[in-house]
């Protein structure tokens, strides 16, 4: 999954489930890791990691804030 995908896709969810968006990627991720289909697994972790970050309060070092 491309990282432009990722990004729409984590979007996508926290319009439709908000913060249960974490939980239905982690879902989503486990079902295809179960499946034996890893390589979207991997997909879904990294939309997964996406939501992790977007729902972060941790501003990082490097940041600019306007």
């Amino acid at each position: 999954m491309s990282r432009q995908k990722v990004w729409r896709t984590a979007h996508s969810l926290i319009k439709r489930y908000g913060k249960g968006a974490i939980i239905h990627a982690a879902l989503q991720m486990e079902e295809f890791f179960d499946e034996g289909d890893f390589q979207e697994s991997v997909a879904w972790e990294s939309v997964l990691e996406a939501l992790e970050e977007l729902f972060s309060e941790d501003v990082p070092a490097n940041a600019v804030i306007h």
